[in-house]
C-alpha cells in the first residue's frame, strides 16, 4: 500500500487569499510543497490536496496531486486542521497504510526533511513521527505608523481561529508529521 501526503490548502484565508498560490521560487508555495514531497518520498506516496479553492484545486492537479474538496464546514475560519485531517481519514484511511501530513506553508523545510522524517518513522517502528527543528519566527504587522514586530504575541497576537465558546486553537504544525 501506498502512503498519502496530506496537504490542507484552504483558499479562503482572511489574511492572503488563495496564499498557496503565491509565487515562490520557480513555482508557487503549493508546487514547492508538493515537489518537495515527490522529490523526496518518490512513487511510494501520493498527494492529496484538501481544499475549498477551484483555483488552488486546478493548479495542484497539474502539479500532479489528487484533490479532496472540502465540505463547506470544513472551510471557514473556525474549521481546525484536525477537523479536517479527521475528514479525510475517515474517506482515505483504509486505502493508505501511512498518512503524512504537512503544512503547505512551511517553506522553511529544509531539503532532505521529509525523506529524514520517513525514514526515521519506518526505522523507528513507531506509531507516529513529528518533525521539528528549532527555528525562530516573528509575527508582523502593518499600522498607520508603519509595519511593526509584535513583541509579545501571547498578549497581543489575536488569533485567527477561535471556537464558538472563543476558546483559541493553537496549531503547531512543525514540519511534518506521520501517523
Amino acid at each position: 500500500m501506498k502512503n498519502l501526503v496530506v496537504l490542507p490548502m484552504r483558499g479562503g484565508s482572511k489574511g492572503l487569499p488563495n496564499k498557496h498560490l503565491l509565487p515562490y521560487l520557480d513555482g508557487t508555495v503549493a508546487s514547492f510543497t508538493i515537489n518537495q514531497a515527490i522529490n523526496e518520498l518518490g512513487d511510494s506516496s501520493d498527494i492529496l490536496v484538501s481544499t475549498d479553492s477551484s483555483y488552488i484545486a486546478e493548479h495542484c492537479s497539474k502539479i500532479g496531486a489528487m484533490v479532496h474538496e472540502r465540505r463547506d464546514s470544513l472551510a471557514t475560519d473556525y474549521a481546525s486542521t484536525e477537523s479536517v485531517l479527521h475528514d479525510i481519514a475517515i474517506k482515505y484511511s483504509s486505502l493508505y497504510s501511512l498518512a503524512v501530513y504537512l503544512s503547505t506553508c512551511e517553506i522553511s523545510r529544509p531539503h532532505g526533511a521529509l525523506k529524514k522524517l520517513y525514514e526515521s518513522h519506518l526505522s523507528n517502528k513507531c506509531d507516529s513521527t513529528f518533525y521539528v527543528e528549532s527555528i525562530h519566527k516573528k509575527i508582523w504587522f502593518q499600522s498607520t505608523s508603519g509595519i511593526q514586530l509584535i513583541d509579545q504575541c501571547t498578549t497581543k497576537y489575536l488569533p485567527r481561529q477561535m471556537s464558538v465558546d472563543n476558546q483559541i486553537f493553537v496549531e503547531h504544525t512543525g514540519l511534518g508529521l506521520i501517523t
